[in-house]
């Protein structure tokens, strides 16, 4: 019975970056729980293999490749979804990019373009979508994160600075999107194997420094955040949560979620500073004291 609160029937997402890692998780996590999803990025093929998962999971999927830091064809992502599945409940602006790198020997151009893909495509996305989810009073929208953009790691500046500023992007948008009954969270996941750092977690002695920290020794696997963007759609369980967007003192919400059952897991939130834990996925949800919301 409460996993029943998780269902997305007859809901419709967006997810940008579907076409592999993190963005194809959550999609299928999202089809999942019954939502039809449409599937943005920049590789067409790859799109494709996302969209057969999402159908074997018996749900619509709508490809349609994009490029998060061209606002008109984010504009036009927004209208075509609408059109393809007749309405919009859910967004999740994951679309990203990442390299390491010293500071010194960074071209201007490599600073920038990781600002227009991580961040400027977050204000994309959610610039897109604003009047739709404002006129129809409602909307779930999840910006993925880091842990990155709480804390500093030698030669991820450009991507630190990009995440922080998804984190402060969502805590703004948070608050102004509150009287609406738009939710707007943060997802900052911790160290998962993807394509874009397979080559630095294919080398032991980098593998070991970055998971030393880490209390279960290992990275996480794609299900497992991919089952995070249910914590913030529609649906009893986020209408428990409408008081968050109503609490005028704004703390930064911890939520470590079990790995090793994600779908059924009680979701435990407290308050700590980013520094003080290694969890695997953090979600950052704003304005709030305190939340203790399980399942």
């Amino acid at each position: 019975m409460a996993l029943e609160a998780f269902r997305l029937d007859g809901k419709a997402a967006i997810v940008t970056g579907a076409s592999r890692g993190l963005g194809r998780a959550m999609a299928l996590a999202l089809a999942e729980a019954g939502a039809d999803v449409v599937l943005a990025a920049r590789a067409e093929a790859e799109l494709a293999e996302t969209a057969r998962g999402v159908e074997r999971l018996g749900r619509k999927a709508l490809i349609l490749p994009t490029d998060v830091t061209a606002y008109d064809q984010v504009e036009a992502l927004v209208e075509r979804a609408v059109q393809g599945l007749g309405r919009l409940d859910i967004l999740v602006n994951n679309a990203g990019t990442a390299g390491v790198r010293p500071f010194a020997e960074m071209a201007p151009e490599e600073f920038r373009r990781t600002i227009e893909v991580n961040l400027v495509g977050v204000f994309n996305g959610c610039r897109a979508a604003a009047g739709r989810l404002i006129a129809q009073k409602s909307g779930k929208v999840i910006n993925l994160a880091s842990v990155l953009g709480a804390a500093g790691l030698p030669g991820y500046s450009a991507y630190s600075a990009s995440k922080g500023g998804v984190i402060a992007l969502t805590k703004a948008l948070a608050v102004e999107w509150a009287r609406f009954n738009i939710q707007v969270n943060a997802v900052a996941p911790g160290w998962f194997v993807t394509d874009m750092n397979s080559e630095a977690f294919a080398d032991a002695k980098v593998r070991e420094r970055l998971l030393r920290d880490v209390p279960l020794r290992r990275t996480g696997r794609v299900e497992e955040v991919g089952y995070s963007a249910l914590t913030s759609r529609p649906g009893p369980l986020s209408s428990k949560c409408h008081v968050l967007s109503r609490q005028r003192r704004s703390t930064y919400i911890q939520v470590r979620l079990a790995p090793l059952a994600p779908s059924g897991a009680a979701v435990r939130a407290e308050g700590r500073s980013p520094e003080a834990s290694a969890g695997l996925v953090w979600l950052a949800t704003w304005p709030s004291t305190r939340c203790a919301c399980r399942e």
